[in-house]
C-alpha cells in the first residue's frame, strides 16, 4: 500500500531530525540510531546491507527517496509481524484489541509442547499475579526471535 501524504510528511520530519550533521543524507550511524529508536536493533552489517539495497548512488548513504523505500519495506514487515503476534496473543486467550492479559502458565505449557523452555526469558515479564500484558508478550517474542 502506498504511503499517504501525511505519512510522507512524518517521514520528512523524522529524516530531517535524523540527519544530525545536516548533510542532506543519512549514513549508517544515523540510520542505525533511527532503527534502535524504533525498537529494531540491527547490526552494523545489517544496516549497511539495508543501505545497499536502496542506495542507487552506491555512496553508502541514503537520500530522502531511499529513506522512504526503507520505511515502506519495514512498515510492511512490521505489519506482518504485528499481525502474527496478535494472532499468537489471541490463541493464548488475549483480547483482539490487545487489552487484558494472558496467563504465563499457558504460554509455558504451549512452548514446552514444542520441546522449548522460556523460563529464563520470563524473568521480569510475568507480573505478580502470573499474567503477562500484550506489550510484554510482544517484547518477549521479539527478544526470542532476535536471540
Amino acid at each position: 500500500m502506498p504511503m499517504s501524504e501525511d505519512d510522507i510528511e512524518v517521514c520528512r520530519r523524522s529524516y530531517r531530525q535524523l540527519d544530525r550533521d545536516g548533510s542532506g543524507v543519512l549514513d549508517a550511524v544515523e540510520l542505525k540510531g533511527l532503527l534502535q529508536e524504533l525498537g529494531n536493533n540491527r547490526t552494523e552489517e545489517e544496516v549497511r546491507l539495508m543501505i545497499q539495497q536502496v542506495d542507487e548512488s552506491a555512496k553508502g548513504e541514503i537520500n530522502f527517496g531511499d529513506y522512504l523505500k526503507i520505511v515502506e519495506t519495514n512498515k510492511a514487515s512490521y505489519e506482518t509481524e504485528d499481525m502474527e503476534t496478535l494472532e499468537a496473543w489471541q490463541a493464548l486467550g488475549g483480547c483482539s484489541d490487545t487489552s487484558g492479559r494472558i496467563e504465563a502458565a499457558k504460554l509455558v505449557g504451549l512452548v514446552s509442547d514444542f520441546g522449548l523452555c522460556v523460563d529464563d526469558e520470563l524473568n521480569g515479564v510475568v507480573d505478580s499475579d502470573g499474567s503477562i500484558s500484550y506489550e510484554k508478550f510482544k517484547n518477549l517474542l521479539s527478544d526470542m526471535v532476535l536471540a
